[in-house]
């Protein structure tokens, strides 16, 4: 399928943005799965942020449910939780 006017200058600013070689990979990538590509599609990709895991402090309740396993795994005879 044809590209548009609008989809190429869309794909040349991601270019521009992002590099030949990242846009390249990300339609690589695009086209072994089962859907269409667009220029939507490599932008959410391409601008998508990768957010650190945010470590939670164990609430009580992870605590007793480790504990309570624990006391479980002594009662079975050793068998690890």
């Amino acid at each position: 399928m044809p590209i548009t006017k609008r989809q190429y200058l869309q794909l040349l600013e991601l270019v521009a943005n992002h590099s030949l070689p990242k846009v390249s990979q990300t339609i690589a990538m695009l086209e072994k799965i089962p859907t269409t590509v667009n220029t939507e599609k490599i932008r959410l990709i391409l601008e998508k942020k990768d957010e650190p895991v945010r470590m939670l402090a164990p609430s009580a309740i992870t605590k007793q449910a480790k504990e309570t396993l624990s006391d479980y795994s002594k009662l079975l005879g050793g068998i690890p939780a």
